[in-house]
């Protein structure tokens, strides 16, 4: 047991509002969960005196980041890459971008849309590998020709796409007709998925519009999607770029839309009524629009594309629909600098607390766990600190300023002997005992 004391900014990541954030106070931590903290009022339920102080004067605590967009099985779309992760390898590299997504990233909950089978994620569980918890979506339901089927134009059909291509604990992406979407809802379920990831509307890859890819699911085969998933209790998210595939995954019944480059106010309205959140993922976005290769088959110019997503993040705060703290973390070097979506959600002119909520207790209400993302009586211990005030300016948040990152009650980065520090021994420990 310990306290945090002293604490001179603290984000309970409840509100994207002042009445969320707290000075000078004390966090009290027991085993893996926050016990209280000061700026709640005094407590009759436990003595202060017995929880080990930890000084905290002149730091900064928030949550724990919840990533709402992670592929912690890919770092690179060139041949050679995907080649990396498909073969025997892959879970080196895998436990390396996990570790760096956690200490250095600050990310404690992370959910994967495509890629992770479950045994990675019990591998995070039992303390063989050190990462964020993960809640997995498995694959990426798309149709023959859509998003997720990387393959050569002209292939062999019986080749397996290159991008999630069906291994131990992963059925097969591609997915076309009606019956053939119900079994694989029913498939990933059984393969241990929290939720359903769908692909929806036009590609915005395309040098011309009449070059642009034809919608990817039908509107047929995202109803049977989204009407099996509610039937066995797992949401479903949609990678939907352009308004026509956005609009389509909210009248289907879709929960979560990624990306929304396109969409306007209509969709907006349309999201708001139906209680769909946006997962911008804004840094994304930027790093794709510099990117001399992504440049060559823009249909737009790069500017334009920035502008018209930094426009749709902005309408979406003005409409009061849920944002969400996403990375979508595909190209090289993204996993480790998680936290640099909160500097793009900051960009688009969004203020510095609805950032954060995006990136705690909201993230936290859209995956339905009232476990993660606050701080509250019985929420897990997940917290990072830091030494700079990032609530007022996010840019602040960098691997320097990020002095500690604790999930669930433990010490990742090791600074703070007073708190036990995540060992990878410890799974062995058990075993011998």
């Amino acid at each position: 047991m310990y306290k945090l004391t002293n604490i001179e900014n603290l984000y309970d990541g409840k509100t994207t509002d002042l009445s969320s954030v707290h000075h000078g106070c004390d966090l009290f931590i027991k085993k893996n969960r926050i016990e209280w903290c000061s700026a709640w009022g005094p407590s009759t339920t436990f003595n202060p005196d017995e929880f080990v102080e930890i000084d905290c004067t002149g730091l900064t605590v928030t949550p724990g980041l919840i990533d709402c967009h992670s592929h912690v099985t890919i770092e690179g779309l060139t041949q050679s890459d995907l080649e990396r992760m498909n073969s025997p390898a892959a879970m080196i590299f895998v436990e390396r971008i996990l570790y760096r997504t956690l200490v250095q990233g600050g990310v404690t909950t992370a959910v994967d849309l495509g890629g992770a089978p479950l045994y990675i994620k019990q591998l995070v569980e039992s303390g063989v590998i050190a990462g964020p918890r993960l809640k997995l979506a498995i694959c990426m339901l798309s149709s023959t020709g859509g998003h997720a089927d990387i393959r050569a134009l002209g292939s062999d059909l019986n080749e397996e796409s290159q991008l999630f291509p069906a291994a131990i604990g992963r059925p097969s992406s591609i997915v076309d007709g009606i019956d053939q979407c119900i079994k694989r809802v029913r498939e990933i379920e059984f393969a241990g998925a929290d939720l359903i990831k769908v692909c929806v509307g036009e590609s915005i890859w395309a040098k011309r519009p009449n070059k642009r890819r034809p919608g990817d699911l039908s509107l047929e085969e995202l109803n049977a999607i989204c009407k099996e998933a509610e039937l066995r209790g797992l949401t479903v998210a949609a990678h939907a770029h352009s308004k026509r595939g956005a609009e389509q995954a909210i009248a289907a019944g879709v929960h979560a839309l990624q990306h929304v480059t396109e969409v306007d106010d209509a969709t907006c309205e349309m999201a708001l009524k139906c209680g769909c959140s946006m997962t911008p993922t804004s840094w994304v976005v930027e790093k794709v629009t510099s990117d001399k290769n992504f440049n060559s088959k823009m249909i737009y110019s790069p500017e334009l594309i920035q502008e018209k997503h930094s426009n749709v993040v902005r309408s979406a705060a003005k409409y009061g629909i849920p944002i969400l703290f996403g990375t979508d973390p595909f190209l090289p070097g993204m996993h480790g600098q998680n936290f640099c979506e909160l500097h793009s959600l900051a960009r688009t002119g969004i203020s510095s607390l609805e950032c954060w909520f995006a990136a705690t207790g909201a993230a936290a209400k859209s995956l339905r766990d009232d476990t993660i993302g606050t701080f509250a009586p019985g929420t897990m211990a997940d917290l990072l600190v830091f030494n700079s005030d990032v609530l007022k300016d996010p840019m602040g948040f960098t691997k320097d300023t990020l002095v500690e990152v604790i999930k669930d009650g433990e010490a990742y980065k090791g600074k703070w002997p007073q708190v036990k520090k995540f060992s990878f021994n410890q799974l062995l420990d058990q075993v011998k005992s």
